[in-house]
């Protein structure tokens, strides 16, 4: 048989060649860098995200606010309204079973937002439920109770630390003027119990009118009246440890729901408390997103107010009250007002 020599085809295998030790540590470092620019980003809109969560729950407050006033002859919920009868008659332990009684007298959550919501009938269940369910994404803190009460320590040993406080209430739109205004009240105490709503006729940042009546009715400016904010409390100024104040009745010291103002800069949520010389440590739990605040108004529109911004007094007192511009006040506050002026 004869052989037919056909074309010769030459496969030329080509040699792959690894990457060197510098190549590699040249695409490491630009992954490094690329993740350097991006994470900022990334955790920018993260907390922008996180900000238009709570301010969408944010407004539910306000619908809550307003539908609480309509059925309650436009009282304000909260320490002069939604408690006034467990104040007046010491009752606190009937906020114990009623799953939608207050859960403290400065509580202006359980009226707004948790009735038909099935929480626990016990009052300190109650309490973790709504720090719980009703918190802003980006409080992510757990903190002990600040107390002497042997059942509250139970529950904290069988269930954990409480859930860090998310929304404060102005305490001088709930506060009353003067004793004076407060005899007027329909809902006064009966013989015996004693006046219990506290005069804030003076301050040394404002003046609130004597004639001041926590009621929606009487809010002239509602748009400017803010119902709730951003904001995490103290209760006790001396320490830099994080607690919350779980006692039913929280005295007249703001409890877990209410607030005094960033006007007031030593403020235990938006004012200069010390941290050993490392700053405010309540600044990162009050402003926190970006070091800006979320707060609702009565009108339900909710407004981002920067830490300057925040300390503008129309909007945590009552129209016509006069900024005094005293002592402890804020510098922010000089923006808005002059010593004497009324606010709007």
């Amino acid at each position: 048989m004869n052989r037919q020599d056909g074309p010769v085809i030459r496969i030329s295998a080509r040699r792959l060649r690894a990457f060197t030790l510098i190549e590699l540590l040249v695409v490491v470092a630009i992954i490094a860098l690329l993740i350097g620019i991006l994470l900022p980003a990334l955790g920018k809109a993260r907390g922008t995200a996180q900000a238009i969560v709570c301010a969408s729950m944010m407004k539910d407050f306000a619908v809550g606010t307003n539908a609480y006033g309509n059925e309650n002859k436009d009282w304000l919920p909260g320490l002069n309204g939604s408690t006034i009868r467990y104040r007046y008659h010491l009752a606190w332990d009937e906020m114990n079973g009623d799953d939608e009684a207050p859960v403290q007298n400065w509580d202006w959550m359980t009226p707004v937002v948790g009735r038909g919501q099935g929480l626990p009938p016990e009052r300190v269940a109650r309490f973790d439920q709504l720090m719980t369910r009703y918190t802003c994404p980006s409080m992510s803190l757990d903190v002990p109770p600040y107390t002497d009460d042997e059942e509250i320590r139970a529950y904290v040993e069988a269930n954990g630390l409480f859930h860090g406080v998310s929304y404060l209430q102005s305490g001088f739109l709930v506060w009353w003027g003067t004793e004076a205004a407060a005899a007027k009240n329909a809902r006064r105490p009966p013989p015996g119990c004693g006046q219990m709503i506290k005069p804030v006729l003076f301050s040394s940042q404002v003046q609130v009118p004597g004639n001041y009546q926590s009621r929606i009715d009487l809010i002239s400016n509602p748009s400017l009246k803010s119902v709730a904010s951003d904001g995490f409390r103290y209760y006790k100024v001396s320490t830099v440890t994080p607690d919350v104040d779980v006692e039913a009745d929280a005295g007249l010291h703001y409890g877990a729901f209410g607030t005094g103002t960033p006007v007031y800069s030593l403020s235990v949520a938006y004012g200069e408390m010390g941290g050993d010389g490392e700053g405010p440590v309540n600044i990162p739990l009050s402003y926190r997103h970006m070091e800006r605040i979320n707060s609702v108004f009565l009108d339900g529109h909710v407004q981002t107010l920067g830490i300057l911004q925040s300390q503008d007094p129309t909007y945590w007192y009552p129209s016509g009250s006069t900024f005094v511009g005293g002592g402890d006040t804020a510098q922010g506050a000089f923006r808005y007002y002059e010593p004497g002026d009324k606010i709007n």
